[in-house]
């Protein structure tokens, strides 16, 4: 039936009274097929994170929420109450502590307009330190966090993975931000950012790769802090190569149950003990 919650539990036979829930979501579609040999019905699934996109931050009529001295998380605090409130649903049913919406240490000013749910959380991500992350969990809980400096697990070539594809990515390299902002309060002109231009700004990336510039539009931003925050934040991210890896662990000798969305981890070339990434 359209609409009907779904859940999927794993287990395996190092814990088979222990299982553990990693998806829920809701029937979007069906579509009985039927052939001379076979009769079946081909269901698709949505998770519950479609709550965050159908809805926009809408309160008392008025969509524009304005942010000062604030730190992300709790501009993600509001918006995930509000939209509880406003909305319902499975996401933001937790109590108002939101435990583990974790501040990055930052106070910005920012005004969110006319955006979803999903906006915001991807706006505040942007606006916290290199690496900070969100995710929704399978209870439907919201997590947003700063990144890990601390490295939760160690992976050996050989011995842990059973298979690995890395790739390295330069196309999106960027040490030098260009941006055009929202008006400041008592100004009549945008506020307009070069940043990484002067030098000393990210030298070295410019010497290897070449100047390459990144271009933000947000009318959103009135204050400076929060801009020079937010280009600053992507070049140190972005003034190198990004490197992805995708790899293959064997559950006999790791414990994978382990593995959650936003852990830290290395890969070890075992020949020469070097960090591979």
């Amino acid at each position: 039936k359209l609409f009907n919650e779904v859940q999927c539990w794993i287990s395996d036979p190092e814990t088979p009274y222990s299982a553990q829930k990693v998806y829920s979501g809701w029937i979007s579609d069906y579509e009985p097929i039927i052939t001379q040999t076979q009769e079946k019905v081909k269901v698709n699934l949505l998770p519950y994170i479609t709550e965050l996109t159908d809805n926009y931050w809408i309160e008392s009529g008025s969509t524009t929420f304005s942010f000062t001295s604030t730190d992300p998380a709790n501009m993600v605090r509001n918006a995930i109450a509000n939209k509880f409130n406003t909305v319902g649903g499975k996401i933001g049913s937790q109590s108002d502590a939101f435990p583990d919406i974790l501040s990055v240490g930052k106070e910005l000013d920012y005004t969110y307009k006319s955006q979803t749910y999903r906006d915001v959380l991807d706006k505040a991500a942007n606006l916290g330190t290199v690496g900070t992350y969100w995710f929704v969990d399978p209870d439907n809980l919201v997590h947003y966090r700063p990144r890990s400096e601390s490295v939760i697990h160690q992976f050996t070539l050989g011995e842990d993975i059973v298979a690995t594809n890395i790739v390295k990515d330069g196309k999106d390299i960027a040490n030098v931000a260009v941006g055009m902002f929202g008006i400041p309060s008592g100004d009549t002109d945008p506020l307009f950012i070069s940043f990484g231009s002067e030098s000393g700004g990210y030298d070295g990336s410019k010497i290897q790769y070449g100047k390459r510039t990144k271009f933000f539009t947000d009318e959103r931003i009135t204050n400076l802090s929060t801009a020079y925050n937010l280009m600053g934040t992507y070049l140190d991210y972005y003034n190198a190569p990004f490197v992805t890896a995708e790899v293959v662990i064997g559950d006999h000798v790791y414990d994978i149950e382990s593995i959650q969305p936003g852990d830290t981890a290395q890969i070890i070339d075992p020949l020469s003990g070097d960090r591979l990434i």
